[in-house]
C-alpha cells in the first residue's frame, strides 16, 4: 500500500508532496574564490485533514514512514480547525521552470561567471571587496491528494548573490542584491 493509500484511510484529506533535488554553488568573498559545494536533499512532507483538523509532518528520512504518519496524525489530533477541500485534478499552467541549460552548470563555469561579474563591478569601483555567492540547482517536485491531483515537475533554480563594500577613511557603504 502506498503512503497516499495509507493516508487516505486515516484521514478525510491528504496531500503528499515528495521533494528531491541538487544544488551547486560557488562562494566568493573579498575578490577570491572561497568555497564551491554540491549538496542533495530528498523528503517529503504530509498534510492531513482528520475531523476538521489540520495536520502536518515532513521528514528528510525516508525509511521513517510509520513515524512519520503517526506524527501526521497527532499533528491532526492537535491542529487547527480549519474548513478546506484539497484541491482536484487541474490542467497545468503552463509556465516553464525547467531550463536544461542551467541544471547542467557545472563548477567551473559559476566559477568563470563569478569571475565576470566581480571584474565588471572593479572596473566601475576598483577599491570594492565583492562577496558573491551563485546557485544553481535541479528539483523534482510532485504532489498527490486524495481528491485526484497528481502533478510532478522539474525546476532549475538559479540565484546570485552579490555584496559591494567600500571603505574610504571612517565611511563605510554597503550594497546587496539578490537575483
Amino acid at each position: 500500500m502506498n503512503i497516499l493509500e495509507r493516508l487516505s484511510s486515516q484521514a478525510q484529506q491528504v496531500e503528499v508532496v515528495e521533494v528531491q533535488g541538487e544544488s551547486t554553488s560557488v562562494g566568493f568573498e573579498a575578490n577570491r574564490l572561497k568555497s564551491s559545494q554540491v549538496e542533495e536533499t530528498k523528503g517529503i512532507a504530509l498534510r492531513a485533514v482528520k475531523d476538521g483538523r489540520l495536520g502536518f509532518a515532513a521528514s528528510s528520512d525516508l525509511s521513517a514512514v510509520d513515524k512519520l504518519v503517526d506524527n501526521l496524525m497527532q499533528s491532526a489530533a492537535h491542529g487547527d480547525e480549519i474548513a478546506i477541500s484539497f484541491p482536484g485534478p487541474q490542467a497545468p499552467a503552463g509556465v516553464t521552470v525547467f531550463d536544461a541549460y542551467i541544471s547542467q552548470l557545472p563548477i567551473p563555469r559559476l566559477v568563470e561567471v563569478g569571475r565576470e561579474v566581480i571584474d565588471i563591478i572593479l572596473q566601475v569601483e576598483p577599491e570594492a571587496q565583492v562577496n558573491l555567492q551563485l546557485e544553481r540547482g535541479i528539483e523534482r517536485l510532485s504532489l498527490r491528494n486524495q481528491a485526484g491531483t497528481d502533478i510532478a515537475f522539474e525546476r532549475s533554480p538559479f540565484s546570485l548573490f552579490v555584496e559591494v563594500s567600500r571603505v574610504q577613511g571612517d565611511d563605510v557603504l554597503i550594497l546587496f542584491e539578490v537575483v
